[in-house]
């Protein structure tokens, strides 16, 4: 049997570290869509770290990066919203009825690479997803549309 990524036991290190796992703004802050009450889990976060660097033992943080990706996805759906008399709103999660995603800004012009939040978003969608490749805007006018 082959085995990749993280499989079976990797044993214990010569001391202990901290690992803050995922702890970011986007929880915390009351103009988030993603706020919760972690008023309680931020505490004990804090008494964790105070200790760790008292006993002066490591700190490891991980996160999720979120940047505003793309603009071109942003402006083909400007632009076929226009053309339709439609209108764009941020995706919340909700249903919708065309969701449009735009490329990392780190992919090749032309090439796709989502994001872990985008690329969740298309395989749980139960409607209709338009993916823009990177640098790649799709221009709607008018005179275009055809109702369907």
């Amino acid at each position: 049997m082959k085995h990749e990524g993280f499989h079976g036991r990797a044993g214990f290190g010569q001391r202990p570290a901290l690992l803050v796992i995922d702890v970011n703004v986007g929880f915390t802050d009351p103009a988030s869509p993603l706020v919760c009450d972690l008023e309680d889990v931020v505490a004990a976060i804090r008494r964790l770290l105070d200790e760790f660097r008292r006993a002066e033992l490591p700190v490891v943080y991980t996160t999720v990066s979120y940047d505003e990706g793309d603009k071109v996805a942003r402006e083909t759906a400007d632009s076929l919203a226009a053309a339709l008399g439609a209108s764009v709103i941020e995706f919340s999660g909700h249903p919708v009825d065309l969701l449009v995603v735009g490329s990392r800004p780190e992919s090749p012009p032309g090439k796709v690479t989502l994001s872990a939040s985008s690329d969740y978003a298309v395989e749980a969608a139960t409607y209709p997803v338009l993916v823009v490749p990177r640098g790649v805007a799709i221009s709607f006018s008018a005179a275009q549309a055809q109702p369907v």
